[in-house]
């Protein structure tokens, strides 16, 4: 008997999120045979660079949230995953708010201190998910120009078969054609698939592609939520 299945996994991060969908498919035997995709998101967390900030506004938060929700807004940041340069985007920036000019360039300046580590228990899921398997395919919300620090320094990605850069190929989660770009490259039935992410928006719009999505709260949420559906972490 074959069983589609889905999952989601989700963390929050502040200001800047590190998301990554995974794909898994593979063969798990039960009480009867399960054919299992998954789509999982795995965050970094980013925090050097917010309390970067937060030293340049004296420790004030208000201010600090101000500035990301104003200036160095997500949907600003979103612009480069989806494949602008960075140097131009920061130009602009600063033409546009000129007496922020240190803090902007701060913002991807020093994006390499941002990468503090890996989610510990997000890894452990998907070591046993790949022991038992299940191919494992990221697709992320990431620039192009500073995704290879993050392939270089977090040895985990490797546990992919394959992942999808936004900012390479210029599509942008939740936008179906980057689900639909996946689905065919690496020839997935969505039907098939679990797609897990932070952001319920990515989630909605896997859903729309036929792809079944849950969203991540937290990793041991995660492992109840593998559970019900038959898939032992």
């Amino acid at each position: 008997m074959k069983t589609s299945l889905k999952a989601g996994l989700f963390g929050a991060l502040i200001y800047i999120l590190f998301e990554i969908a995974f794909y898994l498919q593979g063969w798990n035997y039960l009480d009867f045979k399960h054919l299992l995709s998954f789509a999982v998101s795995s965050l970094i967390l980013l925090i050097v660079i917010s309390y970067s900030i937060l030293k340049e506004f004296n420790g004030d938060r208000i201010k600090m949230e101000w500035f990301f929700n104003n200036i160095c807004t997500t949907e600003w940041n979103e612009e480069q995953d989806k494949g602008k340069l960075i140097k131009i985007a920061t130009e602009e920036r600063i033409q546009l708010f000129p007496e922020y000019e240190k803090l902007i360039r701060m913002f991807y300046g020093r994006w390499k201190e941002m990468l503090r580590g890996e989610i510990s228990e997000t890894v452990e899921i998907l070591k046993k998910l790949k022991s038992q398997n299940y191919r494992l395919i990221a697709l992320t919300n990431w620039g192009a120009e500073t995704f290879p620090v993050a392939l270089e320094r977090f040895v985990f990605l490797k546990l992919f078969e394959g992942i999808v850069v936004s900012g390479e190929i210029k599509m942008l989660k939740p936008d179906k054609k980057i689900y639909e770009y996946t689905l065919s490259k690496y020839n997935l039935n969505p039907a098939n698939c679990i797609f897990i992410d932070d952001r319920l928006s990515n989630v909605e719009g896997a859903i729309k592609c036929g792809i079944n999505g849950i969203q991540f709260i937290s990793p041991k949420k995660l492992i109840t939520e593998l559970k019900n559906i038959g898939v032992e972490i």
